[in-house]
């Protein structure tokens, strides 16, 4: 009978002492989460406060802002972010939260998500544990700081570094790097064509360099017109360019070429001057050692096409003199 009351005291007291440490754990957790708010609710990032539970205590006011939601209905969705996380983020997004989910301090995680009006918008999101003057976790807090001008201004720097500034091609630098990943890569064949605009020279010359670059920028226009998407079709220098098609066979490019070759007619065909000219080379590798040196070979076949093309030219000006001179002889006297 003693010992049973000794243990009845034994668990009262234990009881007790739960409860006025869960007590003294409530009255923390507000003094924090109070002193959070104030701070808080100023601030131009989205801030949170997640409880141990997974509840969300606590939205600032800018997250109405940024994601066009109210703190309210943010509140209600439980994982609040989680949902509003884009697609294509999301695996990225789990394995940030397992992170922060064990009470660890996560890096900073650059993330879009769709606001309620179905936009795209980037934050940098980070959060680090809450933790009790005893210790005790008390949730995670969190900071989300819209960075969409930014990624926008990079993804414009990008395009610049990437792009043929006059003609919207890519340029000479990313063509480079492609080729070399390509050789690196497995998808072959790959078909690689280099093409010299025939006349630039002469056109700048007696034009000006602005008729020079309008029609630059009508041919990259032809290329724009026939080759894929996927192709990369490049600017490398004044009056060059060139393409590279992955897993493009040597009698289907060929095809491709062809029809290159019949809207340059057409281009030309109710234009006097200046008119689009090109030498083309083609080359098709079928392994990385061949693909390394078909740029090379590529470019000796342009140059027998631009000397041939040449001989053409000549042959038919020589052909037209020719037929004028005749036209210009007198018709022999009749005979008497």
């Amino acid at each position: 009978m003693v010992a049973a009351c000794d243990e009845t005291v034994y668990l009262t007291k234990k009881v007790n002492s739960l409860k006025n440490e869960v007590a003294k754990m409530a009255e923390e957790l507000a003094r924090y989460k109070e002193l959070f708010q104030v701070l808080a609710d100023w601030s131009t990032n989205w801030i949170f406060w997640e409880s141990p539970a997974g509840e969300i205590l606590y939205v600032s006011p800018a997250a109405s802002r940024i994601s066009g939601y109210s703190t309210e209905e943010l509140k209600k969705q439980g994982k609040h972010f989680t949902t509003l996380i884009h697609p294509e983020d999301q695996a990225l997004w789990r394995k940030h939260q397992r992170e922060a989910g064990r009470g660890e301090s996560t890096r900073p995680l650059d993330v879009r998500i769709l606001t309620k009006m179905g936009e795209t918008r980037w934050l940098t999101h980070s959060c680090q544990p809450v933790l009790g003057e005893s210790g005790k976790f008390l949730g995670l807090r969190g900071s989300l700081v819209d960075i969409t001008e930014r990624k926008q201004i990079e993804e414009q720097l990008r395009f610049m570094s990437n792009r043929d500034s006059l003609t919207g091609l890519y340029s000479r630098g990313f063509f480079m790097n492609e080729l070399d990943r390509l050789i690196k890569g497995r998808i072959f064949p790959v078909t690689l064509v280099m093409a010299d605009l025939d006349g630039l020279k002469e056109v700048n010359d007696s034009l000006g360099h602005a008729a020079g670059d309008a029609l630059i920028r009508q041919s990259a226009r032809l290329f724009q017109k026939i080759f894929r998407t996927d192709d990369v079709v490049a600017r490398i220098g004044g009056d060059e360019f060139a393409v590279l098609m992955p897993g493009m066979a040597e009698t289907a490019a060929t095809q491709i070429l062809h029809r290159f070759r019949r809207l340059e007619a057409e281009y030309n065909q109710d234009r006097q001057t200046p008119r689009i000219a090109f030498s083309i080379g083609m080359y098709t590798a079928n392994d990385p050692k061949s693909l390394a040196a078909a740029l090379e070979r590529a470019d000796v076949i342009m140059y027998r096409d631009k000397e041939q093309r040449k001989t053409n030219e000549t042959k038919e000006r020589e052909t037209e003199e020719a037929g004028s001179s005749r036209d210009r002889e007198p018709l022999p006297n009749n005979p008497a």
